[in-house]
């Protein structure tokens, strides 16, 4: 239903394929700004955007705390974007040319964009709980009430500047307020190799769940021994609570992070050779006596159960994540009860 539904929504097929590839089946977080910018190369959901993406990257490091531009991993950001349920449409859905009347544009496209907005919500992809973010002056001052007595539940009080000509710090601390996040990553996620991420996104996710600004980054104790030297030095100066770290093979990367660090590591062992991963959990629960090393199970199971042993660890000072943690096993336990019921109502069948 949703992809018919995004092709009637965006008939601009430059525009369309990217949104639906990278859109949630549930929208946590709706971004709305102003139009596809005139050039096409700097569209947000392109993935080789070669300049001028300062949209997104001021967007990235307020959820994510990049620390540089990486168009490399554009695509490892986009795909965290979508699976922590944020998604950006446009209030114009086709570009706009330099000098054009933007608010004339907006206000002539509002109607356009409630019917879009109606429709997301009609097939259950946005609904009361979504927050919807209002990027630029000109859409918040066009849109904030025309939405708001639509019942969409729009989030900022006050208008959040596009990241361009001097803006970028007020973009990150204006958003960084509606979402109630600190800049501050809580937790540290690192990896070896890029390839590692797909299973180090589970830990992402259930950070995200419990509402834990965290960081991910890559460095290899064996190919970058001083780079890794540097990032474990620094942990704590950047408030850093808790460092995941997954690795494959010669697994290595948490025990050299937890000799340079006090605060607790959690190692994720990563499936990437012919002994799927049994080598990685070895090498890491192996440790000697005084460099503690917390080592999970192997792949996506281990990543989510690391994401959830470091919500625990804050928990135990951060009582608003110990009361999620709470709602969580509570939810566990509702789950285990229902699968009861089905299957006892399946053998009276």
């Amino acid at each position: 239903m949703t992809d018919r539904l995004l092709i009637r929504i965006y008939p601009d097929d430059r525009y369309e394929k990217p949104r639906r590839m990278y859109e949630p089946a549930r929208v946590k977080i709706l971004f709305v700004a102003e139009s596809p910018p005139p050039d096409p190369e700097r569209f947000f959901y392109f993935e080789n955007v070669p300049y001028h993406d300062s949209l997104f990257w001021e967007t990235m490091k307020v959820l994510y705390s990049a620390r540089e531009i990486d168009r490399g991993g554009k695509r490892e950001f986009l795909e965290r974007f979508k699976c922590d349920g944020y998604h950006l449409i446009d209030a114009v859905e086709s570009p706009l040319p330099d000098g054009a009347d933007k608010e004339r544009a907006i206000r002539d496209s509002l109607e356009n964009l409630k019917s879009k907005l109606r429709a997301l919500r009609d097939a259950k992809v946005i609904d009361d709980d979504t927050k919807i973010i209002l990027i630029s002056k000109t859409v918040y001052d066009v849109c904030v009430g025309a939405l708001k007595d639509d019942g969409f539940n729009v989030a900022n009080t006050e208008m959040i500047p596009l990241p361009v000509q001097g803006h970028a710090k007020q973009f990150r601390e204006k958003l960084s307020r509606v979402l109630n996040m600190t800049t501050t990553p809580l937790v540290s996620i690192v990896m070896g190799s890029d390839s590692d991420l797909e299973i180090m996104n589970e830990a992402a996710k259930a950070l995200a769940e419990f509402g834990i600004p965290y960081e991910i980054d890559i460095t290899s104790a064996h190919r970058s021994p001083a780079r890794t030297s540097e990032y474990s030095r620094g942990l704590k100066a950047r408030g850093v609570k808790v460092v995941i770290a997954g690795a494959g093979g010669a697994a290595h990367l948490a025990g050299v992070i937890a000799a340079e660090t006090t605060l607790p590591v959690i190692a994720v062992p990563i499936p990437s050779t012919a002994l799927l991963g049994l080598d990685s959990l070895l090498a890491m629960v192996q440790m000697p006596a005084g460099i503690p090393v917390a080592t999970v199970a192997i792949g996506k199971p281990g990543a989510t159960n690391a994401g959830i042993l470091a919500a625990q660890m804050i928990g135990l000072y951060d009582d608003a994540v110990a009361k999620k943690l709470v709602a969580y096993k509570e939810k566990l336990v509702e789950g285990v009860e229902a699968k009861s019921r089905k299957l006892k109502e399946g053998r009276k069948s």
